[in-house]
């Protein structure tokens, strides 16, 4: 009987150590795969900033348009505008914080990329990775200079929103803002052009967030 007890003992601390390596063993982390994962959120992270940025561009070209039509009381209209002016600045700000982060995790991400497939020895294997490693690359620098795009478009949209609230809160009368017209329209019209470089932004960065997916059926 007791031989038995020993016997199924032993057996049972056995069990217990497969079942304990195999636990060790999916738990191990995939290190390569989850700074890929960090990669592809931050690069969604930072399209979703921009799709809210472009909403809050929507806004303060409403409020702007509100003033400039006589629409309500001229206070109340350029009390909103003043707000939506400082929540797009704001939006811009959070916007530049993002991209500087998806621009030093891009970096080391692929700084660490290279680092370990040059462990690898197998040459077709390392000729695949330097390829896939250089394309990624330069979807990034694309990324990079599309975004420099944005900002080249963002900087005197804000400057002429911010010139415009200066002058409104010198002068708010009806005959002011009438002779503010083609600044009105020209902010109405740089607008639209800087939320057509941040869509172009957007795209790039679902492109490679798609491209670098376990998912991805394969590149462009």
């Amino acid at each position: 009987m007791r031989a038995l007890f020993h016997e199924r003992s032993v057996l049972f601390a056995m069990a217990m150590a497969i079942a304990f390596a195999a636990l060790a063993t999916g738990c191990a982390k995939d290190e390569g795969r989850e700074r890929s994962g960090k990669a592809v959120g931050t690069l969604k992270e930072t399209r979703d900033e921009l799709a809210s940025t472009q909403k809050q561009i929507d806004e303060v070209l409403v409020a702007a348009g509100t003033v400039q039509s006589g629409q309500g009381e001229l206070k109340s209209s350029y009390d909103k505008y003043k707000k939506e002016v400082a929540e797009t600045e704001e939006a811009a700000q959070d916007v530049r914080k993002r991209a500087d982060d998806m621009r030093a995790r891009a970096k080391e991400y692929q700084a660490k990329w290279q680092e370990e497939m040059s462990k690898v020895t197998n040459p077709d294997l390392k000729a695949a990775a330097q390829a896939r490693a250089a394309k990624v690359r330069g979807r990034y620098e694309m990324i990079s200079a599309k975004t420099q795009d944005a900002k080249a478009a963002y900087d005197p949209f804000i400057r002429d929103l911010k010139d415009l609230q200066t002058y409104l809160s010198n002068d708010l009368t009806p005959a002011a803002v009438q002779a503010a017209s083609p600044v009105f329209d020209k902010v109405k019209a740089s607008g639209q052009v800087l939320k057509q470089k941040l869509t172009a932004v957007q795209q790039e960065l679902d492109d490679v967030a798609a491209e670098m997916s376990p998912d991805a059926s394969g590149g462009k």
